[in-house]
């Protein structure tokens, strides 16, 4: 740290054995000053997701609701037998051509419907989720007219939460791509080299969304870690005269247990 800057950045080696370690650290605590060699920054985008196919819809009903695969199903042919979802059991992300004006017409009209979006802006992208080529007989699972004009009057909690999750995914699907910078500092200390990352958000595009949605179904959070924090300024050359230094110990850890999530992403069905 030095003055109002404090970030943390990790060592680039790894030791199995404690002493080796520190040793190491006694080495970065005697040299008593952090030097930067360098600083890589990097603009990059994560383009929106594709809208659900029956599979892709019970996996994330399932990490984000902890629906089974059959509960997911079930209350998907519910809702489709109500006319407020397209028919579930389809293989196809995409809509045809001819449903472009209908999906424009479908996106405004969810808007105002949609607890989560209030006071949210969209200029809908609608020709990223249209692709007739990759619709065979039956296109993605989209809500229908019918629900928007209907709203969540009469559906049950399970209903509600399914249909706010795929209005979420329309609404994604056609939203603007997340755009950031990431940045990774090399550091020198007492001959040994370490690393920072950070990650700072320019456009939210559909993570602003997504968010909203999370927020707001108190769904589980995403399961690929926290994101880079932002790092300060950092230039070539640059010294910091005050380190704090510490070993953390760490174990390795075996594959994760299959899930309903896992199962269904990989087209496994447990059997009774």
């Amino acid at each position: 740290a030095s003055g109002e800057i404090s970030f943390t950045a990790q060592s680039t080696a790894k030791w199995e054995q404690q002493p080796e370690a520190i040793a190491a650290l006694q080495r970065v605590k005697n040299a008593g000053q952090l030097s930067v060699k360098s600083v890589e920054r990097k603009e990059a985008s994560q383009e929106p997701p594709l809208l659900y196919d029956l599979t892709t819809l019970q996996k994330e009903a399932n990490t984000k609701l902890n629906f089974s695969a059959d509960k997911t199903l079930s209350i998907a042919q519910s809702l489709y037998e109500k006319r407020f979802l397209t028919y579930p059991r389809t293989d196809s992300n995409y809509l045809t051509e001819d449903m472009a004006q209908t999906a424009t017409d479908l996106v405004a009209a969810l808007l105002p419907v949609l607890p989560f979006m209030q006071g949210a802006e969209l200029t809908p992208e609608i020709g990223r989720v249209i692709n007739s080529a990759k619709v065979s007989d039956h296109h993605a699972i989209i809500p229908t007219a019918a629900f928007a004009g209907n709203g969540f009057d009469g559906l049950p909690e399970s209903e509600k939460k399914l249909m706010s999750l795929v209005c979420c995914k329309l609404l994604c699907a056609v939203a603007a791509p997340q755009e950031y910078e990431t940045v990774t500092a090399v550091f020198d200390c007492g001959g040994k080299q370490f690393t920072a990352k950070g990650k700072t958000i320019l456009t939210s595009g559909w993570k602003d969304i997504d968010a909203r949605f999370r927020a707001a179904l108190k769904a589980k959070p995403e399961e690929d870690g926290a994101e880079d924090a932002a790092l300060p300024e950092l230039a070539e050359g640059q010294i910091f005269e005050t380190v704090t230094a510490s070993v953390s110990e760490h174990y390795t850890t075996p594959p994760k247990p299959y899930t309903e999530a896992i199962c269904c992403e990989r087209g496994i069905r447990n059997r009774p």
